[in-house]
């Protein structure tokens, strides 16, 4: 029996400047059927997370979206890039934003540890791009915390399967 296909791409958080490389091929099918849907649908409520809600915005070579609790908890603002274009498109729609809340924070005294730690474009594809909103620091536990990083992961792998080009994860 051959090995399963394993897929990677680049997870950068914007807050932190870190970047790791994520494997998702072991996910059920269910999980996988449910992000698809939401790709699918360009959005809509998370179904078993309720009352979390993502909306996503595909181009091309690229893709953006959110997950939310509400349209006043905007927890993540994530890119998604498959093709060198897309990336330079991607890159831009979620750095600028980012370099602007900056700059508001810091004159005003609230920059959050980590906003001056903006990572370069990552030089390989595919990636994704997470920025972390304030709003997420009052998440009412860790396990809200480290969904919201697999939220992220589903998100970027089912856009991928459903718009990336990459036939071998339409497999996984």
């Amino acid at each position: 029996m051959a090995a399963p296909l394993r897929f990677t791409m680049l997870h950068v958080t914007l807050n932190t400047g870190t970047a790791v490389e994520i494997a998702r091929h072991d996910d059920p099918p269910s999980l996988k059927a449910l992000f698809d849907a939401l790709v699918d649908a360009r959005g809509g409520p998370v179904v078993t997370w309720q009352p979390w809600r993502t909306d996503v915005l595909v181009g091309e070579g690229c893709a953006m979206f959110t997950i939310r609790k509400s349209a006043e908890e905007l927890a993540v603002l994530c890119a998604v890039a498959w093709t060198e274009t897309g990336a330079t498109r991607a890159w831009y729609e979620i750095e600028q934003p980012y370099l602007d809340a900056g700059d508001v924070l810091g004159r005003t005294g609230h920059l959050h540890i980590g906003m001056d730690a903006l990572p370069e474009m990552p030089e390989t594809l595919p990636w994704l791009a997470s920025w972390v909103m304030p709003a997420a620091a009052s998440f009412a536990s860790l396990d809200d915390a480290r969904w919201l990083a697999d939220c992220e992961q589903l998100m970027a792998f089912a856009i991928l399967r459903r718009h990336g080009g990459a036939p071998e994860l339409r497999h996984m």
